[in-house]
Formats: structure tokens, C-alpha cells, sequence
């Protein structure tokens, strides 16, 4: 009996020794271990296959190969080599998906920039219509021209009067809004009096809406004056109320060049 129960054991001892050893032996191979490991990681992320499918799919494939070599007993040396360009294959699959990511989002930075920037631009087109409109600027061949009639100058004379003033102080903020923005001040007579009165009129009360406009702080190279007497009319002399149209001052108002069109 004692000798059967000593039999046992060693039979026992025997196969705990046999299983040890078969586990040892079927243990995982850390060179594999690392690149699944590794591949692991990037499988993950959707976004690696998505964006890098090529570099994500060889290294996939050089996995699986890993995979059949420690499996069907290779040499340890090509084992490493292999799983060596497999994890290396799986860092380029990385790389190239955050270079694909990165170049999407530069690309949807740049959309929405100048999606900004249409927008700043609306609104800009939107702020200068509403403010020409304020100014009663009217369209012509040459751009927008704000005029001041005669009445808004003293009889005869260049002095401004309030309302014209008012006009030239709405101007002004315009124009230090439109920084790019140039005026050609003209000033304009009808045909009663002599040519050299006509034009010296002109050029004085064209001088004191430059001058107004400078005291408002608007900068000398942005503005020209010019007296153009009773040369360039817009209604007949032959009324009353014809000259009074044609006793005024034009203030053309220039693109976004900043050039104003000679006549």
C-alpha cells in the first residue's frame, strides 16, 4: 500500500513537472508580443485604417507573417528581422494617418477662414451700401457721388452752412472707416456772372469742403480740390431752377483701389 501511495506521487510529481515544462515551452515570443502589441494600438483608432489604408493594411499583412514564423518554428534571427519591419511598418501607418489628419484639418481651417472671410466681406459691402445710402451718394461712370447743392452755402459765397456741414462730418466717419478710400472734390457753377468769377467760385468752395474734411481728420494725400467753373453742367442755365442744380460741389468717391476716374 505505502509503495502504491509513493508510485502516486511520483507519477504526480512527473506530470506537474510535464505540465510546467509545456507551458514554458508554449510561452509567447516577446518579439511578437511587441509588435501586436504596437499594432494593437493603431487598430484601434479607426482613423489609422481610414486615413492611412495602404501602410495600415502591410502592416497587418507583416503581422500575420510574424505570426506563421514563430508559429511554424522559425529561426529567432529572422523572427526579430520581421518583427522589426513590422513594428517599423506599423509606426509609418501612424505617421501617415496624423499627416493625412493633419492635412484635413489645415484644409478645413483654410474652408472656414475663408468662409470668415466672404462673410467680413458681406458685411463690409453691406456697412459701405448702407452708408453711401446715407450720404445719398449717387452712381455714376466715374463712382459714387455724394453733392452738395447750393443751398448748403452761404449766398454766393464758399462758407458752408450747417447742414452742409453735417454732410461733410458723415463723409468724414465714412472715410476714416474706408481707409483705402480717396475723394476728388469738384467744384461747379452755373453761367451767370463772368468765366474767371464762375471759376473762382468753384475752386473756393471746392477748397472749403477739403478743408473741412481735413479738420475732421482726413488725411491731405486721400482728397484733391478742383474748381471746374460752369464747364461741367447737369441741368440748362436756362431756368432758375436749372443753375441752382448746376451751382455745386461733387464729391466723387473712389473704388477700393482708391482711384478716382479723371473725367
Amino acid at each position: 500500500m505505502k509503495q502504491l501511495i509513493t508510485d502516486l506521487k511520483f507519477i504526480t510529481v512527473l506530470s506537474i513537472a510535464g505540465l510546467i515544462y509545456g507551458c514554458a515551452s508554449t510561452s509567447p515570443n516577446p518579439d511578437l508580443v511587441s509588435a501586436q502589441r504596437l499594432f494593437d494600438e493603431i487598430n484601434a483608432d479607426p482613423l489609422v485604417a481610414a486615413k492611412a489604408p495602404i501602410p495600415h493594411a502591410e502592416a497587418e499583412e507583416s503581422l500575420a507573417k510574424l505570426k506563421w514564423m514563430v508559429e511554424d518554428g522559425a529561426k529567432d534571427k529572422e523572427i526579430k528581422r520581421v518583427a522589426y519591419k513590422t513594428e517599423i511598418k506599423t509606426k509609418i501607418a501612424r505617421e501617415k494617418a496624423n499627416t493625412a489628419i493633419a492635412k484635413d484639418f489645415i484644409a478645413q481651417a483654410e474652408t472656414e477662414r475663408q468662409q470668415i472671410q466672404i462673410k467680413a466681406r458681406t458685411r463690409e459691402a453691406d456697412d459701405l451700401a448702407r452708408q453711401l445710402a446715407e450720404l445719398k451718394a449717387k452712381p455714376s461712370e466715374r463712382g459714387m457721388i455724394v453733392t452738395m447743392g447750393d443751398v448748403l452755402f452761404e449766398y454766393d459765397k464758399s462758407n458752408v452752412k450747417a447742414g452742409g456741414m453735417r454732410i461733410i462730418s458723415q463723409l468724414a466717419e465714412f472715410l476714416k472707416q474706408h481707409p483705402e478710400i480717396t475723394v476728388s472734390i469738384e467744384g461747379h457753377t452755373d453761367s451767370v456772372g463772368s468765366d474767371s468769377y464762375n471759376q473762382q467760385l468753384s475752386e473756393r468752395r471746392a477748397e472749403a469742403v477739403h478743408r473741412a474734411l481735413r479738420h475732421a481728420g482726413i488725411d491731405d494725400a486721400r482728397m484733391t480740390a478742383i474748381g471746374y467753373g460752369k464747364t461741367y453742367p447737369i441741368a440748362t442755365n436756362a431756368t432758375s431752377s436749372g443753375r441752382q442744380q448746376n451751382r455745386r460741389v461733387e464729391i466723387i468717391i473712389s473704388d477700393e483701389t482708391g482711384i478716382v476716374k479723371e473725367r
